[in-house]
């Protein structure tokens, strides 16, 4: 009994964990984006989106299972502003930006921030 438990909070923890890095994956590539759009970012913050995005891809390289569930996540971001741009707008850089607000951008940096600070990451 005791090892069938320990199986399901495993499993249960290597669940919550790729979902995390999920989302840092979808984080990773709108952080990408974000530094490319015409937005009012000053130059530094755009290197500090790139480097955010960077410092994620690296985080998630040191596990296999962190490096799947990242790129799940990047994928699902690709593709969701694929789905965008085809079914609202006729060019795409008006998809992008309607997708990823300045508002946006910010937030996904301050939450990069924060998980790439948390003992996890490391």
């Amino acid at each position: 009994m005791k090892s069938s438990v320990t199986l399901v909070v495993l499993s249960l923890t290597f669940s919550i964990a790729a979902a995390d890095w999920q989302e840092a994956g979808v984080q990773s590539g709108a952080l990408t984006m974000c530094a490319q759009l015409p937005y009012e970012f000053s130059a530094e913050q755009k290197t500090s989106f790139t480097q955010l995005s960077d410092a994620l891809y690296f985080a998630s390289e040191k596990h296999p299972e962190r490096k799947q569930a990242f790129l799940d996540g990047t994928m699902s971001f690709l593709s969701s502003l694929e789905r965008s741009e085809k079914a609202v707008f006729n060019d795409g850089e008006s998809a992008v930006m309607a997708t990823l607000t300045e508002e946006k951008c910010l937030n996904y940096a301050a939450t990069a921030e924060v998980l790439l600070s948390s003992p996890e990451t490391q």
